[in-house]
């Protein structure tokens, strides 16, 4: 049994105004929390018992039992468009704007909202698209738009290596592997899983043809990694996929085909037994990756979801959605 959290974003023409609070009466399963402002970024405690998002620039907590708000701290983050907590929720980083900060991550505390670091790559390495906490908390990587990896150690304040990534080209996804020994990396068609300590690229994985914004993750015990492709065909037909791929020996498992709308996130249930997938229709499927066949699938008025988050336990997703402004008027 699966509960669906969901932020909702209303969006002008050219950016975002703030919203009320209501709740989705349409299912017991599903909610709606409209919160004060724009939600940047969204994760759950490692214990499951509340998450934290960043709102109009302030981190807030939630009980993720009653799902209400449980503290909002003060003090502002910047850039927070593109920013990650840390899996123990007492940072967060943000990417520096190419025009204000190239190639800058700023570490903040959280619940201070006080900078504690400035990461800082070379100048010409352009601005960083995100940024990726190790598993651990210890490590941070971002892919500047130039396709140079990064990786800093965060305690020492020290850069571990800067690396060229031939081939993973705009808006990239990467992710740590969960035992923080590998850094994996997609582009439009290829995949690289680097040797974290050296940046050493241990294998190269080619997709092929991919039309789709690249949204990647990384199964529990590290064994098989989860990407989304879209193929066109001979008669202009336009088809999606989620590959299963061995992280190892860089062999397809499965290929599971989606519906037709762009997949904007991917996640792996806890267990490692399902794939979680957001798309611009506004849905939330869940996947069986034995067999691939579809086990659940949520939907909500909006636009498209965003980025999403899910429990400990497997038992709740929460979601980032764009809804038009003109959907609500109270």
């Amino acid at each position: 049994m699966w509960r669906l959290i969901l932020f909702s974003v209303f969006l002008l023409f050219v950016g975002c105004n703030k919203f009320l609070i209501t709740a989705d009466a349409s299912s017991p399963r599903s909610r709606n929390l409209q919160t004060s402002g724009v939600v940047c970024a969204i994760v759950f405690s490692r214990d499951g018992k509340e998450f934290a998002a960043i709102v109009n620039h302030h981190v807030e907590k939630w009980d993720a039992k009653t799902w209400r708000l449980k503290s909002t701290f003060k003090g502002k983050i910047l850039n927070c468009n593109r920013a990650r907590f840390s899996p123990d929720l007492k940072k967060v980083a943000t990417v520096g704007f190419e025009r204000f900060e190239p190639g800058n991550f700023t570490i903040w505390n959280a619940t201070a909202s006080r900078v504690l670091m400035k990461l800082t790559a070379h100048q010409d390495a352009g601005g960083f698209l995100e940024p990726t906490f190790s598993h651990d908390g210890q490590l941070i990587a971002g892919v500047a738009e130039n396709s140079v990896t990064v990786i800093w150690n965060i305690a020492k304040k020290k850069m571990l290596w800067s690396k060229f990534s031939d081939g993973i080209t705009m808006y990239p996804a990467i992710a740590f592997t969960r035992d923080d020994s590998k850094l994996v990396e997609i582009g439009r068609n290829i995949i690289l899983i680097r040797d974290v300590q050296t940046g050493d690229v241990i294998r190269k994985i080619y997709i092929g043809e991919n039309s789709e914004a690249p949204c990647l993750d990384i199964s529990p015990d590290d064994s098989t990694l989860a990407v989304n492709q879209g193929i066109y065909d001979k008669k202009g037909g336009h088809e999606l996929y989620i590959n299963l791929i061995n992280t190892h020996s860089g062999k397809w498992i499965k290929k599971i085909r989606v519906n037709d709308s762009s997949i904007t996130f991917i996640l792996f249930s806890p267990d490692g037994r399902s794939v979680i997938t957001g798309d611009e229709a506004n849905s939330v499927n869940v996947w069986n990756v034995q067999n691939g066949s579809l086990m659940e699938q949520f939907t909500n008025s909006g636009k498209e979801l965003q980025q999403a988050a899910i429990s400990p336990d497997g038992k709740q997703i929460a979601c980032v959605m764009l809804v038009e402004k003109s959907e609500y008027g109270r």
